[in-house]
């Protein structure tokens, strides 16, 4: 548990700086560096999507009040459009329309991954899917059998894909409750896709710093200083 939200925001600019330092020579572009770095506007971002500050005159405006922690803030146009700009740096989601084959995400998703077992619904099923994974990069793909078919899946299996389902119900309940999932103010594609990695990356972190702390119960996010 982090009681205070400063701490809170500590603990995410530093997760989120040690990750720039890695991949910031990617996004370096003309001209001075920005008074606001990248390294200071993501966590703004991010951090923002934890509080539920979920436009950007909102979220600079609460910002104003935590001046010992960001002391410059963009322009909110500005802040919109380096958030767009760094969107690939925060995401390490697959975002498809609703009636692309969730199997070719997959695919992109796993292909370039080494040594996983990794559990999907019944909408994975893919036997040319399954072999392509299996013989290019050791990844294991596991689903719950259709009723049709005649192998069965070991008790064992079903077990942890039922317990992985639960999970899964859980952070869908957490993303739109908590992270307002599916409420986004964009004005462009580019725009949703900003927002909503925002918010992907934030709930992510949230987990990844439970389990730094050691929380057993590492999906209770809202006693990351989150507001009640």
């Amino acid at each position: 548990m982090i009681p205070e939200f400063d701490d809170f925001v500590t603990w995410m600019y530093v997760l989120i700086d040690d990750i720039w330092q890695q991949i910031g020579h990617l996004y370096q572009r003309p001209g001075p560096p920005p008074d606001c770095s990248d390294s200071e506007l993501l966590p703004m971002a991010i951090v923002g999507e934890c509080r539920e500050w979920d436009t950007e005159t909102t979220l600079l405006g609460a910002w104003r009040t935590h001046p010992h922690l960001f002391a410059i803030l963009p322009e909110r146009s500005r802040f919109n459009r380096r958030r767009r700009n760094l969107a690939g740096a925060i995401n390490h989601f697959e975002l498809t329309s609703a009636n692309a084959d969730e199997r070719d995400a997959a695919r992109d998703l796993l292909i370039d991954k080494r040594d996983l077992s990794v559990i999907g619904d019944k909408g994975f099923i893919s036997e040319a899917l399954a072999t392509e994974l299996r013989q290019q990069a050791n990844v294991r793909v596991l689903t719950l059998k259709r009723r049709n078919q005649r192998d069965r899946e070991a008790p064992e299996v079903r077990r942890i894909i039922n317990q992985v389902h639960q999970i899964i119900e859980t952070v869908n309940g957490q993303l739109t409750e908590q992270f307002g999932m599916e409420t986004n103010h964009a004005h462009s594609f580019w725009g949703l896709c900003a927002r909503l990695y925002t918010k992907l990356t934030a709930h992510t972190l949230c987990i990844y710093l439970n389990r730094l702390l050691g929380n057993p119960e590492w999906l209770r996010i809202k006693a990351l200083a989150f507001p009640t």
